[in-house]
């Protein structure tokens, strides 16, 4: 068990967090448990801003309008 001063140290909680998932799922469940946080790559934030710049306001009302959401 970790102790509270122990869960400061990032280290120890990458090494105890990895020896609780192999334990749990074996070493190829642990890899591939791993494999589902990847970082991904790009700038979210700045393509959201250009796609967002692209559509005025009254465009996304007269959408919802005409499906029926107003």
């Amino acid at each position: 068990m970790i102790s509270a001063m122990e869960l400061k140290n990032i280290e120890t909680i990458k090494r105890e967090g990895l020896a609780a998932l192999s334990a749990k799922l074996g070493p190829v469940g642990m890899v591939h448990f791993i494999r589902l946080f990847e970082n991904g790559n790009g700038d979210f934030t700045e393509e959201r801003k250009k796609l967002l710049e692209e559509i005025e306001k009254k465009e996304i009302l007269e959408f919802l309008k005409s499906e029926g959401e107003m």
